[in-house]
């Protein structure tokens, strides 16, 4: 978890009160792209470039045995409700 806490067993989950949860909409607006036609005609100043590391390589190199400076395998733990 985020805040450092960590859930130990199923009894530490609460759920909510009957009536408790609030429930609301809102509206909000958003840019869709269409990509074969925007990137055939938009000017640069619409376009930037984003430069990220290659989380796969980086974890394959790791794995591998290969030294990555800056990076480290860690492993989370995760909540998962079906």
């Amino acid at each position: 978890m985020s805040n450092g806490a960590s859930l130990t067993k199923p009894d530490d989950i609460v759920a909510p009160r009957e009536g408790s949860v609030d429930r609301n909409f809102r509206c909000s607006k958003s840019v869709e792209i269409d990509d074969y036609v925007f990137y055939d005609s938009a000017p640069e100043q619409y376009i930037r470039v984003k430069r990220e590391a290659d989380k796969n390589a980086i974890k394959a190199a790791i794995a591998s045995g290969t030294s990555v400076s800056g990076a480290a395998l860690v492993e989370k733990e995760g909540l998962v409700i079906k």
